[in-house]
């Protein structure tokens, strides 16, 4: 272990006795970065005097100088340093505004990288050998070449002056410290934003990728060193368009995603990351996306009331059936997958027989219902009516509402069961609400509450579609 000081020294520590060893001279001024060779058999040494030097750490014998950075804006010399993995390369950043490639064998300078508008604090190797990234106070992160020995790329990423930057171990992601205490996380190959840490309250001076890339540490100005989890799958789709439905097959294998680049659906096979096909004319704009429960068929709904169901290997149509219903912005397939519901703003579900292909029931959930569009929309549209303040459970099978869900304020906006189907969340502009469908718990519960007798009329407040008995007598 090496360490570096503001008397021009540096320290050295067996790891394993930590017991310190020699004290290497040599740096006219303040010792300002430190790297070892990959195989430990060589040490680098950058100092305000703007030179490197090339230690021996068995030894303790300088090997070499290397001289080229200037004394820079600040007077800083070298301040960051990094090896390739091939041990020979060195990158070096400085005050000077550049940073440099060697040939730590030959003792020689291979190319000096210009782009940077201040000082460049931070320079990393990726672990393929291919690419340098630099960062510096003037907010920049730029990616190089190493081969072409040229700029490969910028990193828009947050105009705070740059601390640390690393690479993941597989090279696909580099991470950015910086002075506001976040943390983003870029894709190399294209230079995507995936996402970004927050929550340190000073500067992020140091990060570092687990070996498995799935964690993310960093160390900051405040004190606390912070463990982050990278675990997640980055895709991008058409960047050129935006994406407004997006559905996932149960399976997690396919995803599907409307554009309004070209007014079509798009499907991706997320094992592979690649486009397999496209579904034409889905509509001028489609509402909802919905994959079938065994993966192999698409439904959409779009502004045209059309329903309209995709084979989701090859994108073929299978049927575009009329919906009307005037505007059409939800559906969902039945867990079993031979009914496909829409919700539309007249106030009306429409069940489908997805076998024949055919509307098999009308619900009438009106009574002043109507639901609201994907876009927030709550009126001003052809047939709508006031968005109800509670929801309703309905069977599938008889057609007919078995109970009304009260409590929200501003009205109910989606749901969703549990899993198991004993638990259902809805949410609203008021409140995310969790009801119990099991009903011998829920009665249980209002006895419980209000004791061994309910009359007619509190029963008709509390469970208004349940018939009266004296549960609790």
């Amino acid at each position: 272990m090496a360490a570096d000081g503001a008397d021009g020294t540096v320290r050295l520590w067996n790891a394993s006795t930590h017991r310190r060893g020699a004290v290497l001279r040599g740096n006219q001024g303040a010792v300002t970065a430190v790297a070892f060779s990959p195989d430990g058999e060589l040490l680098a040494v950058g100092g305000r005097d703007a030179t490197i030097a090339l230690w021996a750490p068995d030894t303790s014998k300088r090997l070499a100088r290397l001289t080229g950075h200037g004394k820079g804006v600040e007077n800083g010399g070298v301040l960051a340093l990094a090896f390739g993995p091939d041990g020979r390369t060195l990158a070096s950043g400085g005050d000077d505004r550049t940073v440099r490639l060697w040939d730590t064998r030959e003792r020689e300078a291979l190319a000096v990288l210009e782009g940077h508008n201040n000082s460049v604090t931070t320079v990393a190797f990726a672990p393929s050998g291919a690419s340098v990234a630099s960062g510096g106070t003037d907010g920049e992160v730029k990616l190089w070449d190493v081969a072409r020995r040229r700029l490969r790329s910028d990193v828009d990423s947050n105009p705070a002056q740059v601390r640390s930057v690393v690479f993941s171990p597989d090279s696909r992601l580099i991470a950015v410290g910086n002075d506001t205490g976040d943390t983003e996380i870029w894709t190399v190959e294209d230079g995507q934003y995936v996402t970004e840490f927050t929550g340190h309250a000073d500067a992020v001076l140091t990060v570092a990728f687990s070996k498995d890339g799935k964690r993310i540490a960093t160390g900051g100005v405040d004190r606390t060193v912070r463990l982050w989890s990278t675990d997640t799958s980055v895709l991008t789709l058409r960047p050129d368009a935006a994406q407004y439905r997006v559905a996932v097959s149960h399976d997690g294998r396919w995803i599907a995603a409307y554009n309004t680049h070209d007014e079509s659906v798009d499907l991706w096979d997320l094992r592979t990351q690649r486009h397999v096909a496209s579904l034409p004319d889905a509509g001028e704009l489609t509402w909802d996306l919905a994959f079938s429960p065994d993966g192999r068929t698409i439904a959409s709904v779009g502004e045209d009331s059309t329903l309209r169901l995709w084979d989701a290997r090859s994108g073929r149509s299978l049927a575009v059936l009329d919906n009307h219903a005037g505007m059409t912005f939800d559906l969902a397939y039945a867990p079993d997958g031979r009914t496909l519901i829409t919700g539309n703003n007249d106030g009306t579900v429409h069940l489908w027989d997805v076998r024949t292909r055919t509307r098999r029931a009308t619900l009438d959930i009106s009574a002043g219902n109507g639901l609201r569009d994907r876009r927030g929309r709550q009126g001003h549209l052809p047939g709508r009516r006031e968005l109800r303040r509670d929801g309703q459970l309905w069977d599938i099978a008889s057609e007919r509402r078995t109970a009304t869900l009260t409590g929200h304020t501003l009205g109910a906006i989606t749901a969703a069961f549990s899993p198991s189907g004993s638990t259902l969340v809805s949410s609203g502009n008021d409140t995310i609400r969790l009801w119990d469908l099991d009903a011998g718990r829920a009665t249980r519960h209002i006895c419980d509450v209000v004791g061994p007798a309910v009359d007619r009329d509190r029963w008709r407040k509390l469970m208004p579609d349940v018939p009266f008995h004296m549960p609790c007598s």
